[in-house]
């Protein structure tokens, strides 16, 4: 029995972008490069023909110039045939035809062609039906900012078993650590500990416990805020904290920021879906008057 279908929705380029640069003086200059061979310029003359956007809607010299640039490496030519070819539109519908265009923008990292590429995994419409893939490509999108491709990963997630879902999360890293991932990096440090970026859901605060002044520092009638970097570890519990803007060195009130940041819990944060230990950035005060 075939799975919900989930839409290939791929937006080459925005109608609004289109309209306004055929209505530019620029678009005879970008026709002139893309006659040159410049394959930036023959996908940005694709988006033009594919949206109409100040010249007669013309899919075919579209899907031409996409052509041009696609077989040159370039992405938007790479998605835009993907996405002719999956709609049939301006070219004889054809889904695995797709999924190869698609599959090489996925493979640059094109949040767009790696979305496509699930659709197709998830549909079995081009590709062979892989629920492991699928969600691979959706978790890859999804990490670059693609909602649909999160909403699509989490839909995929529900038919999988636990051992399926590891292996693709497993894979998931995989690509991203290999640099077929490309976005905000998720910048892993030593030991094994990321900073908030792609694939990263940051932990959860839990429990909050505040620092305490010391005697020394209320005599000296010091106020203001300590800076940390703290390492919420894989079982929400606090690692190592670090001062990175010193308040009070001298009266005690740096260390009780460390103490008090030591205490805090948290619910863990992912990493492509496994617990890991994510670096959190963290603003402690000291108000004399509080």
């Amino acid at each position: 029995m075939r799975t919900t279908m989930i839409t290939l929705m791929l937006a080459v380029a925005t109608a609004a972008t289109a309209q306004d640069l055929a209505n530019s003086t620029d678009l005879a200059e970008v026709r002139r490069a893309a006659e040159d061979g410049d394959a930036a310029a023959q996908a940005e003359l694709g988006d033009v023909y594919w949206h109409g956007g100040g010249v007669d809607q013309d899919y075919r010299e579209a899907i031409s110039w996409y052509r041009r640039a696609a077989e040159q490496g370039n992405v938007g030519g790479q998605l835009g045939l993907g996405t002719a070819y999956w709609e049939g539109v301006g070219v004889p519908q054809d889904h695995a035809e797709a999924a190869r265009w698609l599959r090489l923008a996925a493979e640059q990292g094109d949040p767009g062609g790696q979305f496509g590429l699930g659709s197709a995994y998830w549909n079995g419409l081009g590709v062979p039906q892989d629920h492991i893939e699928a969600h691979m490509w959706f978790n890859l999108a999804g990490a670059q900012g693609n909602e649909g491709a999160v909403r699509a990963r989490d839909k995929v997630a529900e038919r999988m078993t636990r051992e399926q879902l590891a292996e693709a999360q497993r894979r998931a890293r995989e690509r991203f650590e290999g640099g077929t991932g490309e976005g905000t990096d998720s910048g892993s440090g030593t030991g094994g500990v990321y900073r908030p970026g792609a694939g990263i859901v940051n932990p959860r605060l839990l429990r909050e416990v505040r620092p305490q002044y010391t005697a020394e520092a209320l005599r000296a009638k010091i106020s203001g805020t300590v800076y940390l970097e703290m390492v919420v570890l894989p079982d929400g519990t606090v690692g190592d904290v670090r001062i990175t803007r010193s308040l009070d060195p001298v009266y005690g009130l740096d260390e009780e920021a460390i103490k008090a940041a030591r205490q805090w819990l948290f619910e863990p944060g992912t990493r492509f879906g496994v617990p890991g230990s994510i670096l959190v950035s963290l603003a402690l005060d000291f108000n004399i008057g509080r």
